[in-house]
């Protein structure tokens, strides 16, 4: 969302951060993932994690956000051009396994953008139907044979794509979805691991 100052609300309120890739030697960073990625056995979680959602946002953002679309008039614009491909996205089956030649791709670009939408709006408007239809395309994906493992960004995409839906709906949730977007995300998001 563009802030009439300049930037992204979005931005501000923390659900990106712009990074660059220019003046930062590469080989800096080949040397920075080595050490982070030596030292992972070292890392420890936290003995408790903040509640959901926190992929991309936390609910205080979703809040800030919220109370933004109430202010400013270019949110509410963004805001109700989201609300509109919701609505549209409300009337559509949910998503089917369909390849166009080896490709999962469109399936799994569709399946991300179905369910961060609706799980957003539901966020936003706390309307059981956006959750309820996100939730009705996350139970079609994890009934998937596949995402594709032969094809690492169809399989990325509809892993975030659960991940994010898990994350922004979890309260909607009952105990089977969860558990069942958890192993769809180890066993069809990450089979070379599972």
């Amino acid at each position: 969302i563009l802030h009439p100052g300049g930037g992204s609300a979005l931005m501000g309120a923390g659900f990106c951060r712009p990074t660059s890739m220019r003046g930062l030697p590469f080989l800096l960073i080949i040397g920075l993932m080595s050490i982070l990625c030596s030292r992972a056995a070292e890392i420890s979680l936290p003995s408790s994690m903040p509640g959901h959602p926190r992929l991309l946002a936390s609910e205080g953002q979703f809040a800030e956000l919220r109370g933004q679309i109430k202010t400013d008039s270019v949110s509410a614009r963004i805001y109700t051009d989201l609300l509109r491909r919701a609505d549209g996205m409300l009337a559509q089956p949910p998503v089917t396994y369909q390849k166009e030649g080896r490709r999962l791709l469109a399936v799994s670009r569709e399946a991300l953008a179905r369910i961060s939408t609706l799980a957003m709006v539901y966020r936003l408007t706390d309307d059981p139907r956006y959750a309820d239809h996100a939730m009705a395309e996350l139970r079609a994906v994890a009934a998937f044979k596949d995402w594709n493992p032969s094809h690492y960004l169809d399989t990325a995409e509809m892993t975030l794509a659960v991940a994010i839906g898990y994350d922004w709906l979890y309260d909607r949730l009952g105990p089977d979805d969860r558990e069942a977007c958890a192993r769809v995300i180890v066993d069809l998001g990450l089979p070379d691991m599972a």
